[in-house]
Formats: C-alpha cells, structure tokens, sequence
C-alpha cells in the first residue's frame, strides 16, 4: 500500500502539470471569460398608506370594513398599521391612518385595482374622505 503523503504529492504534480501546460491555458482563459448568470434587479417593498380625512357615513365605513378583508386573499398584503395611535406633527388633522407592505409596486397596483377591491371601495368613498398614497422603498428588502 503506498503512503498517504505519497498519494497527496502524485496529485499535487499532476495538478501542477496541468496548470503549467500552455495548451490548458487557453482553455481555462475562455472559462474565467463565462459570466455568471446575472440576478434579476431585487425588487423594492411598496406601501400604501391611507389616511381618513373626515367621515361622511359611518354605515358605508362599516360595509367597507366587513368587505375590504376578502379582497386581501391571494395578494401579498402585510397590514402594518390599521388605525393605530398615530400624532399629526404637520398638515391637517387626521381621523386615521393604515399602512399596508407589498413586496413591490406591482403588487401594490394589483390589489388596489382588483375588481374585488374596487368594488369594497365604493363603500369608503362614500363613507370618508380619505387619501391614498402608494410609495415604493427606496432600497429592497427595507
């Protein structure tokens, strides 16, 4: 049986050869120039944020919460804020405030214009005055 490091320095040299040979040069020269495959651009979060302005019609608020939860289903939708405490430090005052995360503008857009959610939607402009602003990260994944 031949000893280990005798093994090990077989391979070194046969490496070595390899790597000196001019005729393997060209060869690997041509596989260091294959690029990797490039990664998609990552994409950035979006966020729609609504803020209520002044109720009109508590019935129609009230229909448009009892719908608006169905439309979320099979959209990519985290609702960070629904509501919650918030100060206006600038501006008018605000009734509300919800803040919702997509994993991008596309899906964002997807949602709001889904004809299930335009349909609920009907409830909360004729329920409040609100604004809705849809604005993406200005880095991915932040």
């Amino acid at each position: 049986m031949k000893h280990p490091f005798l093994i090990a320095g077989t391979i070194l040299a046969a490496i070595t050869l390899v790597a000196c040979d001019p005729s393997t040069k060209a060869s690997r020269a041509e596989a260091s120039s294959v690029q990797p495959a490039q990664k998609p651009p990552a994409t950035k979060p979006a966020y729609i944020v609504f803020t209520r302005e002044k109720t009109l019609d508590q019935a129609e608020l009230e229909a448009y919460w009892k719908e608006a939860p169905a439309t979320l289903e099979g959209h990519p939708i985290k609702v960070l804020s629904g509501y919650g405490p918030h100060e206006v430090w600038e501006g008018d005052s605000t009734e509300g405030v919800v803040i919702a995360e997509f994993p991008s503008m596309e899906a964002a857009r997807a949602w709001y214009h889904s004809p299930a959610y335009q349909k609920a939607r009907e409830h909360r402009t004729k329920g409040a005055v609100y604004r809705a602003i849809l604005v993406e990260a200005t880095t991915p994944g932040s």
